[in-house]
């Protein structure tokens, strides 16, 4: 690839948005197995490999998986033989309803947004001093899920707290999503020690904004992806 001149050109995440139509199945089974336009791709797939799918998860299972996956805890016994005994058609979506009005999704589904965002209660790197009020930001976190806040309006709190008007302290502690940076405290020259700071928060915003690791473009374009 590089002695042909590493030509790096069509990578999917730069595409138009396309809407493509679901494959035609060839087998009755998967036919029959595939009950949305997404599990037909997945079917066809199958197909290709001539693979079969699982058999149906049974009920003690899905309330498992539904649990762990929600809310990051185990369903009780009683909770489990519940689900198994009731009838109702709408069993499964009721439960759905419930683990998603928990506290506990929240707690579970933030963490995977404070991962992203490097969330930290110290400053970490050379000089690793406490953060006293970052815990603020975590809550806001949680209770951004638990409220099912819009994700435009997340990102923009996040992003521009402290700008909105009507000013709300709910707002300006979203911006903790600038404040985690990385924070070195003994560097003799506070030009670059303020720059570090900046670059941090350039940086993870990209990557969890944009998908986008911008760290190459601080000095030159970059090599495969379409920033200068």
């Amino acid at each position: 690839w590089i002695q042909a001149g590493a030509e790096w050109e069509g990578h999917w995440a730069f595409e138009p948005i396309s809407d493509p139509q679901p494959p035609t199945l060839r087998t009755e089974a998967a036919k029959r197995w595939a009950a949305t336009d997404i599990d037909r791709f997945i079917a066809a797939r199958l197909e290709r490999r001539e693979l079969t799918p699982n058999a149906p998860a049974d009920r003690r299972v899905l309330i498992r998986r539904a649990y762990y996956d929600l809310i990051g805890l185990p369903p009780t016994a009683e909770e489990i033989q519940a689900f198994v005994d009731d009838s109702s058609p709408r069993a499964w979506e009721e439960l759905i309803e419930r683990l998603l009005s928990m506290p506990q999704y929240g707690e579970r589904w933030a963490r995977h947004w404070l991962d992203v965002v490097r969330y930290a209660e110290t400053n970490s790197f050379e000089r690793d001093g406490p953060k006293p009020n970052a815990w603020k930001y975590r809550d806001y976190v949680i209770r951004s899920f638990n409220e099912d806040k819009p994700y435009d309006r997340f990102l923009t709190e996040q992003l521009a707290g402290d700008e909105l008007q009507p000013y709300s302290d709910e707002n300006l502690i979203a911006t903790g999503f600038l404040a985690s940076a990385r924070i070195s405290g003994n560097n003799m020259d506070k030009a670059a020690q303020r720059n570090d700071v900046l670059v941090d928060i350039t940086n993870a915003t990209g990557s969890a904004l944009l998908g986008l690791t911008i760290e190459c473009v601080q000095c030159h374009n970059h090599k495969f992806d379409p920033i200068s």
